[in-house]
């Protein structure tokens, strides 16, 4: 009898998922408010975050500070989980893996008109700290990993 050895799954690097199965999962977390973004440190360990988030087409977009430890762990390894959550980042839903990338915000602009009309006077409270902290937004654009854009 033939042993077969299976080796569990490298955190960091979460299964494919194909761009139907990207295309039902937006389906569900379109509908929810916040958006719980799991990025990896370099040794593996997850990290969730609650985030706002918008949906434009195939990807999803999250507003934060360039500055920030996501944007930092998106930079060094962009395979990242997403579910849709609560205020407080428990998720109410499936996790699915995706893939992340930093854009300025100069080069999202249907992202930035996505989430300005789902976070209505919110957002434009956020965009005015940015402002005032002097602090520079970026985008994060999510996508499925088969629809990923280099």
């Amino acid at each position: 009898m033939a042993t077969t050895s299976v080796r569990a799954p490298d955190a960091s690097s979460p299964p494919t998922v194909g761009e139907d199965g990207w295309a039902a999962s937006l389906a569900g977390i379109e509908r929810a408010h916040y958006l719980s973004l799991t990025t990896f440190r370099r040794g593996g360990a997850p990290v969730m975050t609650p985030v706002w988030f918008a949906r434009v087409g195939q990807a999803l977009y999250v507003i934060t500070d360039d500055d920030t430890g996501k944007v930092k762990r998106i930079k060094n390894d962009p395979a990242v989980r997403v579910a849709p959550s609560t205020a407080r980042g428990e998720p109410i839903g499936d996790t699915v893996p995706a893939r992340a990338r930093v854009l300025p915000v100069t080069e999202a602009s249907p992202g930035m008109r996505a989430l300005s009309a789902k976070y209505r006077w919110l957002f434009t409270a956020f965009a005015l700290m940015h402002r005032l902290q002097r602090k520079t937004p970026v985008l994060l654009e999510i996508v499925g990993q088969a629809t990923l854009r280099e």
